[in-house]
Formats: structure tokens, sequence, C-alpha cells
């Protein structure tokens, strides 16, 4: 019976390596919307178009960066949660290994 509180840190790790694969696509991205500026001609449309396209680009840029190093920083700590879980359950099996030792020692004396 699950009792809702069950980790498997093998899905952390699974999560935390596609984070670190959205960190880098999304930089990937961002040096792409960077050198598509052009030389700040638009036809027809005047420089208050450009300045007008700049700025959604640039604050495109810095939504997509945020996002970026959000999900590095999940990759690092659902990495780092996964190494956690897996050592408290190495230690609470070893506890218990321990303490049914002991009962059975226990159980074998008169």
């Amino acid at each position: 019976m699950s009792n809702g509180l069950e980790v498997d840190p093998s899905e952390l790790r699974g999560i935390s390596v596609n984070s670190g694969v959205v960190a880098a696509n999304l930089d990937v991205l961002l040096r792409l919307l960077r050198n598509a500026e052009g030389d700040g001609a638009a036809p027809g449309g005047g420089l208050d178009v450009v300045a007008r396209l700049r700025e959604v680009r640039t604050g495109w840029e810095e939504r997509l960066a945020t996002v970026r190093d959000e999900a590095a920083d999940l990759e690092h700590r659902l990495d780092a949660a996964a190494g956690d879980f897996t050592a408290a359950e190495d230690g609470n099996r070893a506890e218990l290994a321990a303490v049914g030792a002991r009962l059975e020692r226990g159980a074998a004396a008169p």
C-alpha cells in the first residue's frame, strides 16, 4: 500500500536530465535571437517599428533567460535530491538490517 511518500530517485534524475536539456535548448535559442537582429532596417516600417520589435525581442530574451536559468537550477536541485533520497534509503536499509540482526540474536538466545 502506497503512503504517497515514496520517491524514486531514478525518476528525479530523469527529470533532472530533462531540465538540463531544456536549459541547453533555451541557451541555443537565446543565441539565435541575439544573432538575428540584422541591420536594423525594416522594409517600409520605419525606425519606430524596428524599435518596437527590438523591445519585444528583448522582453522575450529576458523571459527565456529566466526560464533557462530556472531549468538549470532545477536540474542541479533534482539531482541533489535524488542523491539525498538514495543515501537516506541506504541508511534506512542498513539500520533495519541491524535491528533485524539484533532481534534474531535475541530470539536465538535461551
